[in-house]
């Protein structure tokens, strides 16, 4: 009767087994966790470095290279390069020209020294030198002058100068023939004349006052340059502070790509320590769920071994894994080793019984024995 109530007992117990994995399935797990999570994680990572491209790409492309298309390159090709190529340049030009019609002007006038000189000269020698001087003054005042009009512009300017050529070509001849006249004995009366009021000094004040006009001229070009340069200035300067505003707003959406780029670095990184955290937890209950039966069984071994041998004694099984599969079979073998045992002990028993009665009957013949001996005597 105990036999069969264990036999209930291990069925019992059988039903009440959860289906689980196996022991293969199990390291499956183990190894398959750890990998997924790499994929996981490379996955993961690849999603937050595309979404950082495409934020990346959006500032680039959207932003800097608008920027640079639709306002700094225009701002530099047609106003800042402009003002430091043509309107600098040009102003240079006219600086240089106006200070080529002050040299021109002081040749003239030393020309016209030169032609006093000629006027009082004392002696062959003074005369050479005055006509050295007069002839040398104009040809400098000619260079100057044509070297001027290369940066004559304006339409002024450049019929004053033509005007300017002519009247040169009238007092040079005029004063060259002062010259000539203050060197021929007889003429210097009327080379004094023509120096002091005549075709001399009159043609002379009439090519100075062109000079003077085409000063006057070049000096207009020159503050109509100025004012040119400064609305540029003043337009580049107002370019330069819609850039500026611009540049806050591409700033700004450069910085939120910047806060969206951590954010999903740190979703990265608090995914992956989740992913890690995670697969170590069912890593440890996967290998909790290996071992401890195993140390059960152990135990259970290790007691049925070395204690008083108690083969009442059974595995608790709580699996259907090849662990508990181990501990069913080693539940039946036990069950059947008690089995036998049980059986080896009635067989003692009956056995031990009948070797008392066999010696009672001994006994009792022995004794009858001796009675009947002792009755023939």
């Amino acid at each position: 009767m105990k036999i069969r109530k264990e036999k209930t007992e291990s069925k019992k117990t059988k039903k009440k087994t959860r289906r689980s994995f196996s022991i293969r399935k199990k390291i499956a797990v183990m190894v398959g966790i750890p990998v997924l999570s790499l994929v996981v994680l490379v996955g993961l990572g690849w999603w937050v470095l595309n979404q950082g491209n495409q934020n990346l790409d959006t500032v680039v492309n959207d932003q800097f290279m608008v920027l640079i298309d639709n306002d700094i390159t225009p701002l530099i090709t047609d106003d800042m390069l402009p003002l430091i190529n043509e309107d600098i340049q040009r102003l240079q030009n006219l600086e240089a020209s106006i200070k080529l019609l002050l040299e021109a002007d002081r040749d003239v006038h030393q020309a016209v020294i030169a032609e006093k000189m000629a006027l009082v000269a004392a002696g062959e020698e003074e005369s050479s030198a005055a006509n050295q001087a007069n002839q040398e003054n104009i040809q400098q005042a000619r260079e100057c002058l044509t070297r001027a009009s290369e940066h004559f512009t304006s339409e002024e300017a450049q019929q004053l100068y033509t005007q300017f050529e002519e009247a040169f070509a009238v007092w040079e001849e005029k004063t060259r023939k002062v010259i000539e006249q203050a060197n021929t004995p007889g003429k210097l009366k009327f080379a004094r004349k023509s120096s002091d009021e005549g075709s001399a000094f009159t043609t002379f004040n009439t090519m100075r006052d062109l000079i003077d006009q085409l000063q006057k001229a070049q000096e207009k070009d020159v503050q109509a340059a100025l004012l040119a340069v400064e609305a540029k200035r003043t337009r580049i300067n107002d370019k330069e502070k819609g850039l500026g505003d611009k540049k806050d707003t591409v700033l700004g959406i450069t910085k939120t790509a910047q806060n969206k780029a951590i954010f999903l670095s740190g979703i990265f990184i608090v995914s992956g320590l989740v992913v890690v955290v995670v697969a170590t937890i069912i890593a440890s209950i996967v290998s909790r769920s290996i071992t401890k039966p195993l140390k059960m069984t152990t135990t259970m071994l290790k007691d049925i071994a070395q204690g008083e041998g108690d083969l009442t004694k059974r595995m608790t099984i709580k699996s259907r894994d090849e662990i508990g599969e181990l501990a069913q079979w080693f539940n039946t073998f036990v069950e059947k080793l008690q089995g036998i045992i049980q059986k080896i002990s009635v067989n003692a028993t009956t056995l031990a019984n009948s070797s008392t009665e066999l010696s009672a009957t001994a006994t009792q013949m022995s004794g009858n024995a001796e009675t009947m001996s002792a009755q023939s005597t």
